[in-house]
């Protein structure tokens, strides 16, 4: 609906491919779908354009309107790439300008490999924010992956500011949770009172970063969360999950999304699905159908999210942080390699905005053997090496108990990658 109208073909066609059945149109006084004006429909309710916008699940057929305008969205989504495919006469890589950031937003996944596009970085609040940490993890569980960029807010922030170390955290950040930022050499800003405008990032503020990137793609490429907790993501349970996966991701515990999805996201969770993990995180609303089913015979113990202080301390005890709270942390492994190296992403929230660096910690991070086993078949870790950017690799010392392994970083940075190999490798040079 737009200015107080509802375009033609949007009018009629919401209602005729709705799944509502011709009994029941009759029933709300709809006798003749294709000379059907929704917008007159509305208006006989008492609604007006400014409720439409603000509270359309509320309004008649407003839930069927939605349904067409989805479908409608992918359709033309892939006419698009159709009709472009068959200029250039090949299969072309698939995007939208967009991130997967809402059930909606989520919709189009079928028809692309990757999404590309605004992720919020809130750069007013001056900190790294974890907010994008649920979108790179639930991009992974819809298996595609995500190339960011912050708001057109952000980037006048930055601008206004000069704050390019807050930025390189950002960067850090992707890359640690599976994702990827764009290389901000020329990002575009925007406010009310300036109007579009643009920040240039200078090559000596981050062409280290990503020139670390890809001498390290060995440890980035083909991860993917280690976890024995997941989060059970429904559309309906969106809201809770989210608030549970910023809240897991800032205390530092693992955790995968899993996607109960439908036809529309061509998502079905299997037994697999749930064998891979000791606990489900499930939202108010049940897992009902034979997704439903599936979880109450798996051997996972169902945990409903009420909170952090809620959750059994299997959940919460698997990764410990000592003499740093702002550390944070994202466990990666390969899936199919069981001898590849488990690796560690530690990133320092230390971030000081007067002066626009990162304050150097001391830390120690201790493991749950449990974990490093559901990676490696083994928790027989020898050897940790630290990589940071603009450093040589340095072996750490890894110390043992029973349960857990663990090791410490002196000045850790910005960012640093620690991989725990299960053999010690000889002859060779880092």
């Amino acid at each position: 609906m737009e200015n107080g109208k509802t375009e033609g073909c949007e009018r009629n066609e919401a209602i005729r491919r709705g799944p509502l059945r011709q009994k029941e149109l009759k029933e709300m006084g709809i006798e003749q779908i294709d000379k059907f004006d929704y917008r007159e429909f509305l208006k006989t309710k008492g609604i007006t354009a400014e409720q439409f916008r603000k509270e359309r699940h509320k309004c008649p057929l407003g839930e069927i309107f939605q349904e067409f305008q989805n479908l409608r969205m992918k359709q033309s989504i892939q006419e698009i790439f159709e009709y472009a495919e068959q200029i250039s006469g090949k299969l072309l890589l698939r995007s939208l300008n967009s991130s997967a950031s809402s059930p909606r937003a989520s919709l189009p996944v079928p028809l692309i490999d990757y999404f590309c596009g605004e992720v919020a970085h809130h750069a007013s609040n001056a900190q790294t924010p974890v907010e994008p940490v649920f979108v790179f993890r639930l991009v992974e569980a819809l298996k595609r992956r995500q190339t960011a960029t912050a708001s057109g807010h952000d980037w006048a922030w930055i601008k206004a500011n000069e704050k390019p170390k807050l930025v390189r955290t950002w960067v850090a950040q992707a890359y640690a949770f599976g994702s990827v930022l764009m290389v901000p050499h020329n990002q575009w800003c925007y406010t009310a009172e300036l109007g579009t405008h643009w920040w240039r990032g200078k090559p000596e503020d981050f062409a280290y970063m990503y020139r670390f990137v890809r001498e390290h793609d060995s440890l980035l490429n083909g991860y993917a969360s280690l976890a024995n907790t997941a989060l059970l993501y429904t559309n309906e349970n969106f809201s809770d999950i989210r608030d549970a996966a910023l809240k897991l991701a800032e205390a530092n515990i693992p955790y995968t999304i899993i996607i109960a999805g439908g036809e529309e996201l061509s998502l079905r969770l299997t037994a697999e699905s749930f064998a891979r993990y000791d606990y489900i995180i499930a939202g108010p609303e049940p897992l009902s159908g034979e997704q439903g089913k599936l979880l109450e015979k798996s051997e996972a113990r169902a945990v409903r999210w009420e909170g952090l202080s809620e959750l059994p301390e299997a959940i919460t005890k698997q990764v410990s942080i000592d003499d740093s709270d702002r550390v944070r942390v994202s466990i990666r492994y390969n899936p199919d390699d069981s001898a590849a190296s488990i690796v560690c992403h530690l990133l320092n929230q230390n971030y000081d905005s007067e002066v626009d660096n990162i304050n150097p910690v001391d830390v120690r991070v201790a493991l749950n053997k449990n974990l490093i086993e559901k990676a490696m078949c083994s928790s027989d870790i020898h050897e940790a090496v630290i990589h940071r950017p603009k450093d040589s690799p340095v072996h750490l010392a890894v110390v043992e108990t029973d349960d857990t392994i663990s090791f410490e970083v002196k000045g850790l940075g910005l960012w640093a990658i620690v991989e725990l190999r299960k053999k010690v490798e000889r002859g060779g040079s880092f």
